[in-house]
């Protein structure tokens, strides 16, 4: 199968995403992770199996959130039951989810507020079909907030591969986009801004859009 998420020098595939949904009848509806791998996997197996979640930055500190228990926090819970299931039913399942998702704004004005969305308002913009196959993203956002939520839904639902450039320095940005052949980059204004200044074309990149904040 293909490569679902390069983070860290590590890599994993759709086979080993598909695994840990299999492989596990739990999730955490209120979790705080700082891997991605294993972030993404709880979020996949929530929405697929239709049960509310709570989506918690790993750098948000308890009392900068109101309206959560922390008692709750990274408490597992059991799923229903199902057999095992094919990363397209698993796609599908995910587009079809009556599931709720909690997000926080990023609090630059205040303290972080809570917003409910559902699946289909998060995947609205999300494309698919032949043309995009083979995609390379760099991932650049917070994956708990909107805009992250937004771009990990567009390379899930292709069976795309992400490559985590999120808080890497801009050498690191760089070396990333040339090694892993990014094809794709959606990333804030601050972001590019952090790049600055560009030495060097990239040929394998075919797009390059902004989002997650007001560009100036």
């Amino acid at each position: 199968m293909a490569v679902f998420l390069i983070n860290d020098k590590q890599v994993h595939s759709y086979e080993q995403l598909l695994a840990e949904i299999n492989g596990s009848q739990s999730y955490y509806p209120l979790y705080k992770q700082p891997d991605l791998f294993l972030y993404f996997s709880n979020l996949i197996k929530a929405l697929s199996s239709n049960v509310p979640l709570i989506l918690l930055d790993a750098d948000l500190n308890a009392n900068e959130i109101g309206g959560v228990d922390e008692s709750r926090m990274n408490v597992a819970e059991t799923l229903p039951v199902k057999g095992e299931i094919t990363i397209e039913e698993v796609i599908a399942a995910v587009q079809n989810s009556s599931s709720q998702i909690t997000i926080f704004t990023s609090g630059t004005t205040g303290q972080p507020k809570k917003v409910v969305h559902n699946v289909q308002n998060l995947t609205r913009s999300v494309r698919q079909g032949e043309k995009y196959n083979g995609q390379i993203w760099a991932y650049a956002y917070n994956p708990t907030h909107m805009a992250g939520l937004q771009v990990f839904f567009q390379t899930f639902m292709n069976q795309n591969t992400l490559v985590n450039v999120f808080n890497k320095s801009r050498s690191e940005v760089y070396e990333l986009i040339e090694c892993q052949k990014v094809t794709h980059i959606s990333a804030t204004p601050t972001f590019y801004r952090l790049l600055l200044p560009f030495e060097k074309e990239y040929p394998l990149v075919q797009r390059v859009t902004l989002g997650g904040e007001k560009s100036d």
